[in-house]
């Protein structure tokens, strides 16, 4: 149908249900708000107003902490924090902080203070300030120029230490270059590809926020007409000079996105781990559906656009009135759509298995994963079929 044809309904039917039609576009809201990602960032403000550590109570939380450890310390740095926030590479970080502090390391966690939708500007490390927790408690805020001191005087007393790296997002990576430097030049850092942000400012790579864009050289027309292809070609140069310096070991969620990352550009990097943040394991069979009751048919997660809610929204408003279906929503916000019962549902490090259990309590049928982007890893997937739900996805 054509942006000018003209939808006929009737007046006297109601706005849910069969003859439910609108004529807005979720597509559209998204291609109209789509701005450059470092534009989009200014004016963002700070996680916190505390006053940084001094350089001296840097180093002394640095050799503290390595020093209570039985293998080392380990800096690990992504994009929020981590304890705080709810979300797939969240889970990944609280699993390894966890796991490493079981082999005997101390697990150092950096973000940065003011969060950015992009690469920060190569501007002076005392410049740039990170929020601290160590070993899942706030530490406080610090100075990328001294943590950059502190490291290196730890490596000068031979101090086991390791850089990992789970996002660039918010940080220059000139600067995580040297503090990947300074642990030591017989370690390599770690670096996670949770997402495509290492080829593109726009990590799910939707072109104009809308459609999947298959990450094209980024002197294409494609990227020409984009909102992000302004930003693009700096970008990747940033970060191929970050993966030149350092040559890390690359981690990844899955086989299918390191097989994508690794076609598109060649970055590069000591050797390739997949590391898969979760498994599944049956212990019974799944409840079958009984005949004569509504089919239960949820989203799980953050009612985002680029994971789908629009068209899960569309289904459940389309079926609203129709016996066959009930419609669930179990996430963090409540996106409030007449007819979809919303059950707040909230994976912590405490509780991992809180959306396997919430989706079997509420007796889900189907999981509707509609994700436009590229998923490395789908917890919301593996957790529906953990509590013996059926998925449809986009291929």
């Amino acid at each position: 149908m054509a942006d000018g044809d003209k939808i006929e309904t009737c007046n006297c039917m109601p706005n849910e249900g069969w003859s439910y039609h609108t004529q807005d576009s979720a597509a559209r809201r998204a291609i109209a708000a789509a701005v450059a990602p470092s534009e989009r960032g200014i004016g963002w403000g700070r996680l916190s107003n505390d006053p940084p550590l001094s350089t001296e109570q840097t180093l002394q939380l640095l050799r503290n902490a390595h020093a209570s450890a039985v293998q080392g310390l380990v800096l690990s740095f992504s994009h929020d924090d981590y304890v705080t926030n709810v979300g797939g590479v969240q889970n990944c970080i609280g699993d390894e902080q966890i796991a490493l502090q079981a082999e005997g390391w101390s697990y150092l966690h950096f973000c940065p203070n003011v969060p950015k939708p992009s690469l920060a500007e190569q501007s002076s490390l005392s410049q740039n300030v990170c929020v601290v927790n160590l070993n899942g408690k706030r530490a406080g805020l610090v100075l990328m120029s001294d943590l950059l001191l502190a490291v290196r005087e730890l490596s000068k007393s031979r101090a086991e230490l390791r850089c990992i790296v789970h996002h660039l997002l918010g940080y220059a990576p000139e600067h995580l270059s040297l503090i990947a430097q300074a642990c030591g030049a017989h370690t390599k850092p770690f670096v996670w590809i949770h997402d495509l942000f290492t080829l593109c400012p726009t990590f799910t790579l939707l072109r104009n926020e809308a459609t999947f864009c298959n990450a094209p050289p980024a002197t294409s027309a494609v990227c020409g007409i984009c909102h992000a292809g302004q930003d693009r070609v700096v970008h990747m140069q940033r970060v191929q000079q970050f993966f030149e310096t350092t040559v890390p070991v690359v981690l990844a969620p899955s086989e299918t996105i390191v097989e994508f990352w690794r076609s598109r550009y060649g970055y590069k990097h000591a050797e390739v781990h997949i590391v898969e943040p979760c498994s599944i394991e049956f212990v019974c069979d799944a409840p079958a559906y009984s005949a004569g009751r509504p089919l239960k048919v949820a989203f799980l997660g953050a009612p985002a656009y680029h994971k789908g809610w629009h068209t899960f929204e569309a289904i459940a408003r389309w079926h609203a009135r129709d016996p066959r279906y009930e419609f669930v929503h179990l996430g963090w916000h409540d996106a409030q759509v007449p007819g979809v019962q919303f059950i707040k549902t909230g994976v912590s490090r405490e509780d991992r298995s809180a959306m396997v259990r919430a989706v079997s309590e509420a007796g889900i049928d189907v999981s509707l994963n509609w994700s436009l982007c590229f998923e490395s890893f789908s917890f919301t997937t593996h957790e529906a079929i953990a509590a013996g739900a059926y998925v449809i996805s986009r291929r």
